[in-house]
């Protein structure tokens, strides 16, 4: 578990955190992948007798790279709002319309809520399919076993 999650959690976290730079919502795809990743490196690693035994190992390797996502999802988000703030064209933009200053406060309340939503999603939507991904092994497993060799 310990050793599927560090590499989840590394994974997750460059990955991840470099994409939600450029787009938030394009994480929502590719997190179920690394969840069953993941999962399935956790059974790989650990092989369960059992589909219920892997349970556990699944959920703890997923907690891991999911709280390590969340963790990069919220530096990327600060780092996405100071950028966005110190621009001189966000400024120029901002005056060029006639909006208020506020604009920006109101852009940093958004950008942390909807931030805060998408990275809880990300966090269950990991956490899930790891349990997919041990699901996956160990089914993989046992058709392996029924089928004799030539």
């Amino acid at each position: 578990m310990l050793k599927a999650g560090l590499i989840g959690a590394g994974i997750g976290f460059i990955y991840i955190s470099s994409l939600y730079l450029l787009a938030p919502l394009c994480t929502l795809c590719l997190t179920p992948f690394l969840g069953v990743g993941v999962g399935y490196l956790t059974a790989w690693f650990d092989k369960p007798t059992s589909i219920e035994a892997g349970i556990p190992r699944s959920l703890g390797a997923g907690l891991m790279t999911a709280s390590s996502v969340m963790v990069g999802q919220v530096i990327a988000a600060l780092v996405k709002g100071i950028l966005i703030i110190n621009w001189s064209w966000a400024r120029t933009i901002v005056d060029e319309m006639g909006w208020p200053d506020a604009v920006i406060t109101e852009y940093w309340q958004n950008a942390i809520i909807g931030d805060s939503f998408c990275g809880i999603f990300n966090l269950t939507i990991i956490i899930g399919s790891a349990l997919i991904g041990n699901m996956f092994w160990f089914r993989r497993q046992t058709v392996n076993k029924a089928v004799p060799e030539k």
